[in-house]
């Protein structure tokens, strides 16, 4: 998905957009795969509080993830209106 978006940012902005959102974007993205990781760890396991920790863990990384592609997005959007007024 997020190479996806940047390729939408460099067709619009071509190649010029300012995107500080997006290392905050690929943190939360890869720390949600090592939870994801994880969970699946710990399923096998069968530790039931264990999993109820990680699940809330996700639940937070989901929010932060939401807030951090909305940013990404919303920079990618205000970065086309600058190259298109200029």
């Amino acid at each position: 998905m997020l190479i996806r978006l940047l390729t939408v940012a460099d067709e619009m902005g071509k190649g010029r957009a300012r995107l500080p959102s997006l290392a905050d974007t690929d943190r939360l993205l890869a720390e949600r795969l090592e939870i994801h990781l994880d969970y699946f760890r710990t399923l096998k396991r069968n530790e039931t509080q264990q999993l109820r920790a990680i699940v809330r863990g996700l639940r937070v990384n989901e929010a932060q993830a939401r807030a951090a592609i909305g940013r990404l997005i919303e920079e990618i959007r205000s970065s086309e209106e600058r190259v298109l007024y200029h």
